[in-house]
């Protein structure tokens, strides 16, 4: 039993001093960290020697400079040294990838400053058709009481008189532009959704040429809301990472410190910019990020550029709703032992209880005099 024990033990000092060593090796590398050279000069001799040959009272000093060290780098541990090691062990293959890198990070962000530009352009000639096809609908509006005022003026229903031809003129010049815009309503959106205006605008009925638009300008509303709420705002958080990426690589190759990432990283920092991106205009729709009075596009942007932005914003909700859930305590209720079901609330105990006051004896009752 007593050997089983010595060798659990040799075991846990040799792990110790294992990671000690890399705990050592890590803090040397800090510049922030003032490591004094008596730590140092007493930590290497217990780094070299068998663990079979240290006095008792070398190992008292092993595990104190261990947990010192440990302590000083908090929250940097052994295991977390390990998994870094690991993911750089290929970093001499890394480093003469470099260029190579560099040049994926300038392609995404031209790749993502092409897409954005493009799905911005599509958006705003949707927006801009949506506001043509707006003002021809009410103006055909305005046109058909114009139309009926003008009939119940004239008795004899006058096909011919000059305010009248001047309104069907106006009225037909109108249909004519609706079905051009609808048209071109129904190019923009065929990937989407097939609509085929009617061709000749002689066969254009009023029902039609309010009906088929009104269809139409729906669509195309959906399309402009998707683009807005979900597709540029993803964009812009891909483009607010890919930004952060390409400044904070420019400063590091600037400075002299630039290390290669581990496989996977970039990727990871743009796929979460975007995600950001996407739930920005869920956390913009609450009051309060509207107090900050930003832009839906530049605020999904700004989230995808600094993760820390959107944490801080998630904190702020959670305590948000932890005070909400601790300002409406539910009322204790008391159930009758016979009748589990018929549950009353509790009486409420009668605030700022006061004596009852003594009725002072009549003093008219006892004058005999």
């Amino acid at each position: 039993m007593t050997a089983d024990t010595d060798i659990i033990h040799q075991e846990l000092l040799e792990e110790a001093q294992t990671h000690l060593g890399h705990l050592l090796h890590f803090a040397v590398q800090k510049p922030d960290l003032d490591l004094k050279d008596e730590f140092i000069g007493r930590t290497i001799p217990l780094l070299h020697k068998n663990i079979k040959d240290l006095s008792p009272q070398e190992r008292i000093d092993l595990w104190s400079t261990y947990n010192e060290l440990s302590i000083l780098l908090y929250p940097v541990t052994p295991e977390s040294l390990e998994v870094a090691e690991d993911l750089n062990k290929d970093r001499k293959n890394r480093i003469r990838g470099v260029k190579g890198e560099l040049q994926g990070l300038l392609g995404f962000l031209v790749f993502f400053v092409v897409l954005f530009v493009l799905a911005q352009g599509y958006s705003l000639v949707l927006e801009k058709t949506i506001t043509n096809i707006d003002t021809l609908d009410k103006e055909y509006i305005s046109l058909k009481e114009s139309e009926s005022t003008a009939r119940t003026a004239k008795n004899d229903a006058d096909e011919k008189s000059e305010p009248l031809l001047s309104i069907l003129a106006k009225k037909k010049m109108n249909e004519d532009q609706t079905v051009l815009s609808t048209r071109k309503a129904c190019e923009l959106i065929d990937f989407i959704s097939t609509c085929s205006p009617k061709q000749d605008a002689e066969n254009n009925a009023s029902d039609s040429a309010q009906l088929q638009p009104k269809v139409i300008i729906e669509t195309v509303k959906a399309v402009a809301a998707l683009l807005n709420v979900l597709l540029l705002p993803l964009l812009l958080g891909f483009l607010g990472a890919i930004a952060y990426l390409a400044r904070n690589t420019i400063n590091q190759i600037t400075s002299n410190s630039y290390i290669p990432s581990w496989p996977g990283r970039y990727s990871m920092r743009v796929l979460l910019g975007g995600l950001l991106g996407v739930m920005g205009p869920l956390l913009y729709s609450s009051d309060k990020i509207d107090e900050i009075g930003m832009n839906l596009l530049l605020f999904a942007f700004l989230l995808g550029y600094n993760v820390e932005l959107a944490f801080s914003i998630f904190d702020r909700l959670i305590i948000y709703a932890k005070d909400k859930i601790k300002a409406e305590p539910k009322p204790l209720t008391i159930s009758s032992p016979s009748n589990p079901d018929s549950a009353t609330e509790a009486p409420k105990p009668p605030t700022n209880p006061r004596p009852a006051t003594p009725t002072p004896p009549d003093s008219g009752a006892n004058n005999t005099g």
